[in-house]
């Protein structure tokens, strides 16, 4: 999918952010919803219990970092557990939902 190029208001959230992401699906419910837009700061690696985004063996997730596990918000869903065979990276922090209300 291309890149979409949105102005953004100018806060302490936005001027944080490296990039933005739209939610898609239900995983993260209560907290972010499908069609929601993720403000994101670039990092390598975050904490047990932060939500980041993740790249895993070539497909992207938003989810809580576990210990050796990723964590949707939705109990609907179990959490991935991940293994030593797993190509996992982290692209980013969560910082919070763009509102452009």
């Amino acid at each position: 999918t291309p890149a979409v190029w949105v102005t953004v208001p100018r806060n302490s959230k936005t001027i944080s952010a490296d990039f933005m992401l739209e939610i898609r699906g239900d995983s993260m419910q209560p907290k972010f919803f499908d069609g929601d837009r993720v403000l994101v700061k670039q990092s390598e690696s975050i904490c047990e219990g932060e939500i980041g985004v993740f790249i895993l063996n070539n497909e992207s997730y938003i989810k809580k970092m576990g210990r050796n596990e990723l964590i949707s918000l939705n109990p609907a869903y179990n959490p991935i557990n991940l293994t030593e065979y797993d190509n996992i990276r982290c692209a980013g922090k969560v910082l919070g939902i763009l509102d452009l209300q």
